[in-house]
């Protein structure tokens, strides 16, 4: 009896230092990647610069605005962080940590459907708990997670529940295969043309979101210069009239291209309307 004991100690305390050393593996890997498997990730591989700006968003900013052609046509130094499914609590938590880091001197986050979304969106969330160490980060997922204790302090427990988004196969990944958004400044383009659509209609609550207006805040307290715009949809009506009403600095690019052929999507531009959108947005801001 006291063999048993003492093997099932053993094996006990082996599957604790397994869990440590495979935490620190896992969170070593996505704090300092050889190839980035997300955004969150690639910032904290960025090198120290300067940046005069930053776009964030969901996809709808990731695949509309390329931030090596403004600099190409402006001389700047821009950089995109959009990824996606992020909602404004997503958003807010990239702003945070890219305005620590490198101090931008002006911000542009894509607003659009998604505006009275407060909730964090659980598939893109996730990419933030690999983090969880950062009080700032723990701080935040505290307030809507149940679970965000847990993550901080049991080891390995995030991975082994997420393994499918942040597991052993993202962490092989990213010592073995490029990313997509490196090359062209974290822009991703995306390819095809819109076919079939219906016409879409979304009303949107008359009502500020706390977390956009935290990124007010941020900005204000650093003395960046904040944009709020939407980018274009097809056949999709969205009373921006709310958005304008609670976000300072607000355009509408809403329907400022209406060519089925410009779209992957009713939501997305493709590459070919992405160029010529951000010759738009070059023409507006810079």
């Amino acid at each position: 009896m006291v063999k048993f004991f003492k093997l099932l100690l053993y094996i006990l305390l082996g599957l604790v230092i397994l869990a440590y050393g495979l935490e620190w593996l896992y969170t070593h890997s996505y704090k300092h990647p050889v190839n980035p498997r997300n955004k969150v990730s690639w910032l904290n591989k960025l090198e120290q610069k300067k940046y005069d700006y930053a776009l964030f968003g969901s996809s709808r900013c990731l695949n509309t605005v390329n931030p090596k052609q403004i600099d190409k046509a402006t001389g700047l130094s821009g950089i995109n962080m959009a990824y996606n499914g992020s909602n404004s609590f997503e958003i807010k938590l990239m702003v945070k940590q890219f305005v620590d880091k490198f101090k931008p001197k002006e911000i542009f986050v894509q607003v659009d459907d998604r505006f009275d979304r407060e909730r964090n969106d659980p598939t893109s969330s996730i990419f933030w708990i690999p983090f969880i160490d950062n009080e700032y980060i723990y701080s935040e997922f505290m307030k809507r997670d149940s679970l965000a204790w847990y993550y901080r302090n049991i080891p390995f427990y995030k991975y082994l529940l997420y393994e499918s988004k942040i597991g052993l196969r993202d962490v092989s990944l990213s010592y073995i295969k490029n990313n997509s958004f490196e090359n062209l400044n974290g822009f991703v383009p995306t390819n095809g043309s819109l076919e079939g659509f219906d016409h879409k209609i979304k009303q949107l609550p008359d009502r500020q979101n706390i977390h956009l207006s935290e990124i007010i805040d941020i900005c204000e307290k650093e003395n960046i210069k904040l944009y709020f715009f939407t980018a274009p949809y097809f056949e999709f009506d969205l009373n921006t009239e709310v958005i304008k009403k609670h976000l300072p600095n607000y355009k509408d690019f809403s329907t400022v291209i209406d060519e089925k052929q410009m779209f992957h999507d009713q939501g997305h531009l493709n590459a070919k309307g992405a160029k010529e959108f951000t010759k738009i947005f070059i023409e507006e801001y810079f």
